[in-house]
């Protein structure tokens, strides 16, 4: 049998906290030029957007786009939406960029 004990200062709820409200530093979905990257790389119909699949085909548009951007070279930038935009970057800031543009 196992037991769970949660540190006393632990208090569980639904309701977000500060920390939780607060701008992630590095999903970046708010930034102009992710939101401009990311619709212009979403690739479904403006006419349908709720069409069945039009949100599979938008992230695999954006996921193509973001690909052209990697450089395994620049290992040492860091994972920002933003600065794989502005200076590419490995796989570490192409998943920011990912995630920034399917949230944006």
């Amino acid at each position: 049998m196992s037991v769970l004990v949660l540190d006393a200062s632990f208090a569980p709820t639904r309701e977000p906290r500060d920390a939780n409200k607060r701008a992630a530093l590095f999903i970046e979905k708010n930034d102009a030029a992710v939101d401009k990257f990311a619709h212009e790389h979403a690739s479904g119909a403006p006419d349908a957007p709720d069409a069945p699949g039009a949100a599979l085909a938008d992230a695999a548009s954006i996921v193509e786009a973001v690909h052209a951007l990697v450089d395994a070279s620049k290992a040492n930038e860091p994972p920002s939406a933003r600065n794989m935009l502005a200076h590419g970057g490995d796989c570490d800031g192409a998943a920011a960029l990912v995630a920034a543009a399917l949230r944006a």
